[in-house]
């Protein structure tokens, strides 16, 4: 028979833990302790203040959509109005998308300040000849030979082109606002030209002597008057 095996020694005893220390497995675990701390005081006004914050920053991000809605609603209004306005123009432009409506409308906005303008400027121009002919006064005509040289000597002065009393007829014939007709004149070498369309006379400059210039009546330049005295400044 064999001998018997020989007895393993017994594993000595862990020390026991010093007195107040918890044993290793036996204490609250990290949830409990969470849990612990949250229903204590301190943990109750965390809870308060979590809640109130998130009920405000709730309140924040609403009021803040709000306002982007409206502002969106106020801007598709306005949006709506201006492609009415442009579609209404030209229907050529009912297809467009908002960037290329608001492309029209802004060229049809500079348009109409260039026309107002315009307007304003010929506006100053009729009330400025309908004083001077309230006065007496007319777009002038030339007399002499002296007084076309002494006219046209200030206008070369001035560097601007200036209208005078000399209009085309329906006949096609130049005449005087009297309704003489202009007999001796002073066109330059290539004028009167474009007659189907210039029907207004004017004086140009770097011309000389002859000085007279057809152009559209419509043209945006000065004029030029003359009143003859009355009888009580003589």
């Amino acid at each position: 028979m064999g001998k018997p095996a020989p007895a393993k020694p017994a594993k000595p005893a862990k020390p026991a833990a010093p007195a107040g220390e918890e044993q290793p497995g036996t204490g609250e675990s990290g949830f409990q302790k969470f849990v612990t701390f949250m229903k204590s005081p301190t943990g109750e006004y965390i809870v308060i203040f979590l809640m109130i914050l998130f009920t405000t920053l709730t309140l924040l991000l609403f009021l803040l959509y709000q306002k982007e809605v409206k502002k969106r609603d106020e801007f598709q209004m306005a949006m709506d109005m201006i492609r009415t306005f442009v579609v209404g123009l030209d229907t050529i432009h009912e297809d467009k998308d908002d960037f290329g409506i608001l492309a029209v409308a802004q060229n049809k906005s500079e348009e109409m300040r260039y026309l107002a303008n315009k307007n304003d400027e010929l506006q100053k121009v009729i009330d400025d000849l309908t004083e001077n002919l309230k006065e007496g006064a007319q777009l002038l005509s030339f007399e002499t030979y002296q007084e076309q040289n002494f006219i046209n000597e200030q206008v070369q002065k001035r560097k601007k082109f200036f209208w005078f009393g000399v209009f085309k007829d329906k006949a096609k014939k130049w005449r005087w606002l009297s309704g003489i007709e202009a007999i001796i004149t002073y066109w330059q070498s290539d004028e009167p030209k474009n007659e189907d369309r210039n029907h207004c006379a004017a004086i140009g400059l770097d011309c000389g002597a002859h000085c007279w210039i057809a152009l559209h009546c419509e043209e945006r330049i000065g004029y030029i008057c003359k009143k003859v005295p009355d009888d009580a400044w003589l």
